[in-house]
């Protein structure tokens, strides 16, 4: 289990999250997991983007869009 769990809300932002992503693994503290809570995105970019994510200790959980509050507890429940 990862010391810290990096929660990343998303909701019709799949431009950003690989740079989100980039930024995360680019730290030198490397003992974590990242979360990325799709919040019910309906933009066909991010949808696809995410149906197929895979990137090192990284995980996407999909949901239907409840908030980003939602979303991140979401994250952390499943950290």
């Amino acid at each position: 289990m990862a010391r810290v769990t990096v929660v990343i809300p998303c909701f019709n932002h799949g431009r950003y999250v690989d740079e989100t992503v980039d930024s995360v693994l680019k730290q030198t503290f490397q003992d974590f997991e990242i979360v990325i809570v799709d919040d019910g995105s309906t933009d066909p970019g991010t949808i696809a983007l995410l149906l197929h994510y895979q990137r090192r200790n990284t995980r996407v959980i999909p949901t239907g869009n409840q908030g980003p509050s939602s979303a991140r507890n979401l994250g952390i429940a499943a950290g």
